[in-house]
């Protein structure tokens, strides 16, 4: 798997990016296996600084192969959610040429980095919450995980109402079954922190490429970062029209899970917010709020 940063057209390429990206001037990311509540996992447990321009020692972005496994490759389309998770499956056909089968993995990365997010992503032990049962004794969240012996579909990415924002994972499996083994868990801070504290990439895009083998199999755009996230104490609710978070002013966009989430908050509660653009814009509006446990 390989992101390659992709500047915006008519930019002129930043110094060290002219010609063809290759692995020389990709970051590379590095999987390990590690198991949580006896379901194998799979980590970036030394993941390395993705520096993007304009910053001084920039790279074209990063690349990832798929090494645990002889023969695993990505055969299914990549999907990009909204915040900014690559979330694609594999498949790792069956060591023995003379069986068939083979073992399925779901794997969610930050676009921009090629690793984790700072929390879970991933509800591995399916009890229904993304907390820290997920996260191996190493502390490394996980990127990925086993499916099982089976063959899983692109997974279909279904964003969960009730104000609470975040995405559900549902891949197909060939045992005739859909997985959901994503969840924000009430009260947390989910996807919705999750996404934004790890991007600021608004001034270019990332192609996904996916390479089995060789430069083959197809590509996807990815979408940049949909506003800012901020974080504080909700001083005042505004009824549906706005919060006031530690004496700034933030207007609730209609039609957006944020004006249920503010209808249930009350002074002094810790949020998580996601804006549709940056909040140093007076134009930018509140479009998902999350209540924060302090954890």
């Amino acid at each position: 798997m390989y992101g390659i940063y992709d500047p915006p057209s008519g930019a002129t390429p930043p110094v060290g990016f002219a010609g063809i990206p290759n692995r020389n001037n990709l970051q590379q990311q590095v999987l390990a296996v590690e198991n949580v509540a006896g379901v194998s996992v799979r980590t970036a447990p030394n993941p390395s600084t993705v520096t993007l321009p304009p910053t001084s020692g920039a790279v074209r972005g990063w690349y990832m192969d798929l090494s645990l496994n002889p023969g695993e490759r990505i055969v299914t389309d990549p999907q990009i959610e909204s915040v900014g998770g690559l979330v694609f499956t594999t498949y790792q056909p069956n060591p023995n040429v003379c069986s068939g089968g083979g073992s399925a993995y779901l794997m969610v990365l930050n676009f921009a980095t090629g690793a984790a997010f700072p929390l879970p992503e991933l509800d591995v032990t399916g009890d229904g919450k993304l907390d820290l049962s997920e996260v191996p004794s190493s502390g490394n969240m996980p990127v990925g995980m086993l499916l099982g012996a089976v063959y899983a579909s692109t997974p279909a990415l279904l964003p969960v109402g009730s104000g609470m924002g975040g995405t559900r994972k549902l891949p197909s499996v060939s045992s005739g079954t859909v997985d959901s083994v994503a969840r924000p868990r009430p009260g947390e801070t989910a996807h919705l922190m999750v996404g934004g504290t790890t991007m600021n990439a608004r001034n270019g895009l990332f192609a996904v490429i996916v390479v089995a083998g060789a430069l083959a199999g197809g590509s996807v755009g990815a979408n940049t970062v949909p506003g800012d996230i901020i974080t504080g104490n909700v001083t005042a609710v505004n009824g549906n029209q706005s919060l006031n978070i530690q004496g700034h002013i933030y207007r609730l966009k209609d039609g957006t899970p944020a004006i249920a989430a503010a209808a249930h908050l009350s002074p002094g509660q810790p949020v998580t917010v996601q804006l549709d653009g940056p909040a140093s814009s007076p134009s930018s509006q509140v479009i998902n709020v999350v209540p924060r446990t302090g954890r």
